[in-house]
């Protein structure tokens, strides 16, 4: 039987399912083109729920894009096989908090960059 090589360990490698609880690698952003940000969730052991640190880290990088005139697209991922799996029981955050938090983050996001279609 052939040796496989071993799977990597880089918790900043979104195909490595090393489970990063920290804001700063849990949430990933990317530029791949000009014009374009992706923002991913980085924590597939754990299928990319969602922690307060999480949250707040997904609220300041929404607002901070939201200020940047050079991002007309924003894609929002999850590493590994989910996207989300919603509030992370185990993180000792206790209950979610309020959906409103982040919905007003996404929604100033959605409001300074209207819909743009292409071909149109």
């Amino acid at each position: 039987m052939p040796n496989e090589p071993a799977a990597p360990t880089n918790p900043t490698d979104p195909t490595t399912d090393v489970p990063s609880d920290d804001p700063g690698t849990a949430l990933l952003l990317t530029q791949p083109v000009p014009g374009v940000a992706v923002l991913q969730f980085n924590r597939p052991a754990k299928l990319n729920a969602l922690s307060r640190a999480v949250v707040d880290a997904l609220n300041q990088r929404l607002d901070a894009l939201r200020d940047d005139d050079s991002v007309c697209v924003l894609v929002l991922t999850g590493a590994g096989r989910a996207f989300c799996a919603g509030w992370d029981l185990s993180s000792g955050d206790g209950s979610p908090p309020a959906v409103t938090s982040a919905y007003d983050a996404q929604r100033a996001f959605a409001d300074k960059r209207p819909p743009r279609f292409a071909g149109r």
